[in-house]
Parts: structure tokens; sequence; C-alpha cells
């Protein structure tokens, strides 16, 4: 759990990181009654707002081809459900750069001790085969390294086909 913030009287909203991505999920007040939010792929939430007294909150999804969509979450009931609406609020684009070309996959690795680390290989899609490749990596002293935007990684992954 990363952050937790009151929403629409009786709600909170929480910010979680599992296996490298930030979920969203909304709850009563002793953490029932649990709704994830659907977000549009592997990615980070750069901010997030609300306060008890609005039943709508905002949240800003970055991902490793999305630059920024801002989000806003409506909650309501009927008939005693809680109900979660959401729409884009806000789209960052990229002028001249159609950045529905990528694709993200996660896999999985076993290190010496056992241990499986998430990895995440961007790609133009359908690309298979080999590739150059940009290799990163972070770990350690429980911080996670989240999916971010890059330009130049896209422009490599475009111009030269490779992988990131």
């Amino acid at each position: 759990l990363e952050t937790a913030l009151p929403c629409a009287g009786d709600r909170l909203v929480l910010l979680y990181i599992r296996d490298a991505c930030e979920e969203i999920e909304i709850c009563d007040l002793n953490g029932k009654n649990r709704q994830k939010i659907k977000l549009p792929g592997y990615g980070s939430i750069e901010g997030i707002s609300s306060k008890k007294s609005n039943d709508e909150f905002f949240y800003k999804f970055v991902s490793f081809h999305d630059p920024g969509t801002i989000f806003r979450s409506k909650v309501g009931k009927v008939g005693g459900k809680v109900t979660i609406e959401t729409s884009i609020f806000y789209k960052i684009l990229v002028p001249g750069f159609d950045l529905n070309i990528f694709e993200t996959n996660q896999t999985r690795f076993k290190v010496k001790d056992g241990t499986f680390i998430p990895m995440f290989v961007v790609s133009s899609k359908g690309q298979r085969g080999a590739a150059p490749c940009v290799l990163y990596g972070y770990g350690g002293f429980n911080i996670s390294t989240t999916p971010t935007f890059s330009l130049s990684r896209l422009i490599f992954i475009k111009h030269f086909g490779g992988r990131v």
C-alpha cells in the first residue's frame, strides 16, 4: 500500500504497487467491499487527488507509451451497491507520433536466490525475432521503479527496430 485517500464520505481510494505496476482500488472505511479500477495497461500513477467531501477523484496514468492521461472517477451508489464511472478528463498527445504502434508485455524471470523479478518488454506491435535492445534495471532497498514514458526510447524502437 502506497497511499490511502478518503473519498465520497465513506470510501477510501487505495494505491498499490504490484509486480512493478501501480493499481487503484476503492473500499469502505473498514477495508471491505473492494473494487479495482481498470487501468489502460501496465503503468504508474503520477498523481491522485481526492477529498472526503467529493464523490469523485482524479488520477494521472503514465506508461511506457502513454505520456499521461488524467482520469476522472465518480463514485456513486445504486441500490446500495457502490458504482464507479471513469472517464478521460485530459490526454497528453505527442503531435505527429502514433503511440498506438507500440505494445508492452510483462514477464518474470527467476534469479539465483529463487526470487521472481517482473520485467517489461516494450516493442512495436507484433515484433518478433532478434532486435537491438536497451536493457535497464533497478531494484533494491525496497524501492521499485514503475513504468515511465520516454519519447527517446520509443524513437529507438520505431526507427531502429529495437526493444526496450
